[in-house]
C-alpha cells in the first residue's frame, strides 16, 4: 500500500534513513547513481535534506503492516530542466524484498497517483534490477534515462 511520507512521522523518518544506509552498505552491488560513499549522513542531517526536497513527492510502500519500500516523483515545472530531473521517479527497497516484486508495485502505484504525465527514471546501465523494473512498466531508454507516457 502507498502511504504519503509524513515529515513529522518519526517511523517514516526512521525508515527513510535506514533505507539510506542499507543503500551505502550495498552501494558496490546496487550501482546507484550519485551516491556518495565517502560518508554517510547522519539521521538528523538526512532528515533536513529530506525536509529542503520542495520539488519532490515522496511515497512509503507498505507490505504486510510493514514499511518495504520508499519511491518518490521528483518534479520540475521547468521546459529547461535537464531530463534526469524533471518528472523524475525513484525507489529504494529494503534488501530483503529484492525480486519479491515490492518495487514494482510501488513504482505503478506511484505512476497511479500521477497520472497523465511524461515521467523518467535515472537507471544505472550496470543496474539490471532497475533496468528490468522499468521495463516492466513500460519505461523505455532514451540514452539511460527511461520514460513512460502515462
Amino acid at each position: 500500500m502507498l502511504i504519503s511520507f509524513d515529515y513529522e512521522n518519526d517511523s517514516h523518518l526512521k525508515f527513510s534513513y535506514q533505507l539510506l544506509v542499507e543503500r551505502y552498505q550495498n552501494a558496490d552491488r546496487i550501482n546507484t547513481p550519485g551516491l556518495s560513499l565517502t560518508e554517510l549522513p547522519s539521521y538528523q542531517d538526512h532528515f533536513e535534506w529530506l525536509r529542503k526536497q520542495d520539488t519532490a513527492t515522496y511515497y512509503l510502500w507498505q507490505h504486510q503492516g510493514e514499511f518495504v519500500a520508499q519511491v518518490f516523483l521528483r518534479s520540475s515545472s521547468s521546459e529547461m530542466t535537464d531530463l534526469a530531473i524533471r518528472n523524475e521517479v525513484g525507489v529504494f527497497v529494503l534488501e530483503q524484498y529484492w525480486e519479491a516484486g515490492i518495487g514494482t508495485a510501488a513504482v505503478s502505484a506511484l505512476l497511479e497517483e500521477h497520472p497523465h504525465k511524461t515521467i523518467y527514471a535515472k537507471i544505472n546501465p550496470e543496474n539490471k534490477r532497475s533496468e528490468n523494473l522499468f521495463k516492466k512498466l513500460g519505461f523505455q531508454n532514451i540514452t539511460n534515462i527511461w520514460s513512460v507516457n502515462h
